[in-house]
C-alpha cells in the first residue's frame, strides 16, 4: 500500500482551467499589456540608439553645409545682374538714337520759327513802305537789317542813327566802317530837317528774345559793336574773311549764327528776298532758308 501511495491530484493553472467559471478574457488582457511593455521598451532602446547613431553622424558632416548653396546663390545674382545689364544696354541703344534724332529735330524747329518770325518783320516793311528792306550787296551775312526793321532818328548828317527803341545808336562812320562802303545810312529812318513830306520811321521787331539780336564786331572793324540779327542755335559764320566776333574776341559762331539777307539779287526767290541760317547739328551744316521747307543738310 505503500507503494500505491495515493497522490493528491495537481491544481491546473488558472489559465488552463476548463469549465463554465473560467476567467478567460481576464488572463488574455494580462498577457496582452505584458507583450505592450516589453515592446515599448524595445522601441525606447531602438530610438536611443538611433540618436547616438545621428550624433555620431553629426560629427562627420560637414560645419557650413549651406556654404555650397551660398555658392550657387550668388551664381545665379550674377547671371541676373549680366541679364540686367544686357537688357539696359539693348534698351540704350534703342533709344539714344530716338533722343538724338528728337534733339535735332527741336533745334530745326526752333530755327525755322525764327526764320518764320523775321519774314514777318519783312514782308510787315514790305507792306508798310512798298518796298523790301534793303540789303548789303555783295555780304548777306553783314546785313543792316536790325536796323531797317527796328526804325531809326538822324539830326543830320554828322549825329547818329539811334533806333525808336532806344536799344542801339551807331554813327555813319561807323556804318561804313562795320558794313562797308557804300552803306552810310537807313532807309527806315526820320530825318530831321526834311521837311513834313518827310516819312516817319516805323518800327516792325517786336517779341524778340535777348539771343536773337547780338552786339557784336569783326576782324577789321575797330569801331564799337554792332547789333545783328542772330538765330539762338549754334551755327556757322559766312563771313570767312571777316568772322563775327563777340565782346570779348570770340568768335559769333560759337554761340549764334547771323541771318543772312539778300533782296537785291536773290538766287532762290527771284521775285522777294533769301533769308537763311546755317546751323551746326551733329556736326553738319543745316541751312535753314525760306526755299525749302525742310533744313538742307551739307556734310
Amino acid at each position: 500500500m505503500n507503494s500505491q501511495r495515493l497522490r493528491s491530484p495537481r491544481p491546473r493553472p488558472a489559465s488552463l482551467a476548463v469549465g463554465p467559471n473560467r476567467n478567460r478574457p481576464a488572463d488574455e488582457t494580462q498577457l496582452t499589456t505584458d507583450h505592450a511593455s516589453r515592446i515599448t521598451r524595445h522601441a525606447s532602446r531602438i530610438t536611443h540608439h538611433a540618436s547616438r547613431v545621428t550624433h555620431h553622424a553629426s560629427r562627420f558632416a560637414p560645419r557650413h553645409p549651406s556654404r555650397a548653396s551660398r555658392h550657387l546663390s550668388r551664381a545665379f545674382t550674377l547671371i541676373e545682374l549680366l541679364v540686367v545689364i544686357s537688357i539696359i544696354a539693348i534698351l540704350a541703344a534703342l533709344i539714344f538714337p530716338v533722343v538724338s534724332v528728337v534733339n535735332r529735330t527741336k533745334l530745326r524747329t526752333r530755327a525755322r520759327g525764327e526764320l518764320v518770325q523775321i519774314q514777318s518783320f519783312i514782308d510787315g516793311y514790305k507792306a508798310k513802305l512798298g518796298h523790301y528792306p534793303p540789303d548789303n550787296p555783295g555780304q548777306p551775312g553783314l546785313n543792316q537789317l536790325y536796323y531797317e526793321l527796328a526804325g531809326t532818328t538822324n539830326n543830320g548828317p554828322a549825329s547818329v542813327f539811334g533806333t525808336l527803341d532806344h536799344n542801339a545808336a551807331i554813327a555813319p562812320v561807323n556804318i561804313t566802317g562795320f558794313f562797308g562802303p557804300p552803306l552810310a545810312g537807313f532807309v527806315n529812318s526820320t530825318k530831321a530837317g526834311a521837311g513834313d513830306e518827310s516819312r516817319s520811321a516805323q518800327k516792325f521787331l517786336h517779341d524778340l528774345k535777348p539771343l536773337q539780336v547780338g552786339d557784336v564786331t569783326r576782324g577789321g572793324y575797330a569801331g564799337p559793336p554792332v547789333k545783328v540779327l542772330l538765330c539762338t542755335v549754334p551755327g556757322v559764320d559766312p563771313n570767312a574773311a571777316s568772322p563775327l566776333v563777340d565782346l570779348s574776341g570770340r568768335p559769333v559762331t560759337v554761340t549764334s549764327a547771323p541771318w543772312c539777307y539778300n533782296s537785291s539779287s536773290p538766287t532762290n526767290n527771284t521775285t522777294t528776298y533769301d533769308l537763311w541760317a546755317d546751323i551746326l547739328i551733329a556736326g553738319k551744316t543745316n541751312r535753314i532758308c525760306n526755299w525749302s521747307s525742310q533744313a538742307l543738310i551739307n556734310p
